[in-house]
């Protein structure tokens, strides 16, 4: 998957981790799923 590097961050999880990622194109390519808009 290639993501642009465009800066919205969002927060995702996976498994119960949560994790903050730029954007939601490279929290989807991790396999996390967005659970917020913005930060963790």
């Amino acid at each position: 998957t290639f993501c642009t590097r465009e800066y919205a961050p969002v927060c995702a999880r996976r498994r119960g981790e949560l994790r903050t990622f730029p954007n939601a194109c490279e929290a989807r390519a991790a396999d996390y799923r967005i659970v917020d808009d913005g930060p963790c």
